[in-house]
């Protein structure tokens, strides 16, 4: 993996051990405060009237801020055991059996199982958490050529052993439940597009030409999307206008907008202020 997306995830966990040590050590503070009970009701009234009426206004927010985050924890890893229900569904529904027996012998040596679905839409994705697998629709391998279709599994092996699905997955309920610090939903955004990028490359690099991924992400550029269900790393997004760019020419120098000034002044002030309070307390 390049330098900058390295630095970049590197980056992003820093930050987020940073705001979720600061946010357990508020916990550990506040549960030190209690009084000690062994009746259930009266430690529950005990914890609701410290959070609401022993801080000052600082101390609230920091609250409302870990608030907020548990419950947009609550709420994504829900919606995404829903959509995980859903995908079974959609790949029990249209399973092509003879299909996925072909494609995954021919691509055996990779060690990462295909799933190909009877669509007439174009489906081209990884998915899955401790064992990622490609889905892939019959619109696909009846629309391109085999080489293209190639390209197109080479370009999700590549996120199936990065463990990207995994990856986008965290970083995109990070960007949610953090969004108090919006420059964590840029850098995500920054990394997902060199995820990308680098799929490419390993593409590129196992066809030993740029022309397969380059004819597919034209053709996909022109009015095809990805209407798969559920969550995971798709073949077509909005790192496109990059991806064309590095196809066009390799040797250019990919100048990939990370943040603003806005949004970094945003966090820093942010930061800082839960900091001033941990250093309170």
């Amino acid at each position: 993996m390049p330098f900058k997306p390295k630095v970049i995830l590197a980056l992003i966990f820093c930050l987020v051990s940073w705001i979720l040590f600061q946010m357990g050590y508020n916990i550990f503070h506040q549960l030190n405060d209690l009084p000690g009970t062994d009746n259930t009701s009266q430690l529950v009234i005990a914890i609701l009237r410290d959070l609401t009426l022993s801080h000052v206004i600082m101390g609230q927010l920091y609250n409302g801020f870990i608030a907020y985050f548990c419950i947009a924890a609550i709420y994504y890893f829900t919606e995404q055991f829903i959509l995980r229900i859903k995908l079974q569904r959609y790949i029990k529904e249209r399973f092509d059996p003879q299909s996925t027996l072909t494609w995954n012998d021919r691509f055996r040596h990779e060690q990462t199982k295909i799933i190909v679905i009877k669509d007439s839409s174009f489906v081209a994705m990884s998915y899955g958490i401790l064992k990622p697998k490609i889905l892939i629709s019959t619109y696909v391998l009846s629309k391109f050529t085999e080489v293209e279709i190639e390209a197109i599994l080479h370009h999700e092996v590549y996120h199936c052993k990065s463990r990207h699905p995994f990856q986008m997955n965290m970083l995109t309920f990070l960007s949610k439940g953090l969004a108090f610090v919006p420059v964590i939903k840029d850098l995500s955004r920054y990394y997902s597009i060199w995820a990308e990028l680098l799929a490419d490359r390993y593409a590129i690099n196992r066809m030993n030409s740029e022309v397969p991924i380059g004819k597919v992400l034209l053709s996909l550029v022109k009015g095809n999307t990805n209407h798969a269900v559920g969550a995971g790393t798709h073949f077509a997004n909005e790192a496109v206008n990059y991806r064309i760019k590095q196809i066009i020419d390799p040797s250019s120098d990919l100048r990939i907008v990370i943040t603003t000034e806005k949004t970094v002044i945003i966090s820093a002030v942010v930061l800082v202020l839960k900091f001033l309070l941990l250093i309170g307390k």
